[in-house]
């Protein structure tokens, strides 16, 4: 008998770790308690996945591959592709802030000191768009949440201007805060 029990366990018992290990990954995956993914990297990311990096100057479009530079007189693009590992880093940004679920506009509970600068990031929520405008005050008096769009910004030009030396030596915009 306590073979059988022994025989039963060995075999069912690693089944069942396999079964666990494929619904924590699963669990992982989804958007819905951002504290439950603090600590947690993604590091698969969904096949709809995709998001738009907006500011006053630069766009950045995941799905169409798409960096675009604007000038006062026309706007310059040039398809290129970020790094699989800046995708997860700012996937997993979008995750860690909750951006799922953040307001359409974001700004700190102070004033501000001008220039202010906007950053727009859109991401897929429920098959439509999801937008939110962060306010940034240029001289760094930024709350948590626009720390976290600061993070986007500098993830994408480290890997956009490595990766590619046609936009890194892209002439400055004319186009000014003012």
């Amino acid at each position: 008998m306590k073979n059988l029990v022994s025989i039963l366990f060995l075999t069912f018992f690693p089944l069942c770790l396999i079964d666990c290990q494929k619904n924590n990954k699963i669990k992982n995956l989804e958007i819905t308690d951002s504290k439950q993914i603090k600590n947690d990297i993604v590091t698969e990311i969904p096949k709809d996945f995709y998001f738009v990096y907006e500011d006053y100057i630069n766009t950045y479009n995941l799905k169409t591959k798409t960096f675009s530079r604007k000038y006062s007189n026309k706007t310059e693009n040039i398809k290129c592709e970020i790094s699989n590992e800046a995708i997860i880093k700012i996937y997993n940004i979008i995750l860690r802030n909750n951006y799922y679920n953040l307001p359409e506009s974001i700004e700190c509970n102070h004033i501000y000191v001008q220039p202010i600068g906007l950053i727009k990031i859109s991401i897929p929520k429920n098959n439509k768009e999801k937008s939110t405008t962060f306010m940034i005050d240029i001289k760094g008096n930024n709350c948590q949440e626009v720390q976290s769009i600061l993070q986007i910004q500098e993830i994408l030009q480290k890997d956009i201007y490595k990766r590619y030396s046609k936009i890194k030596n892209l002439k400055n915009s004319d186009i000014y805060l003012e």
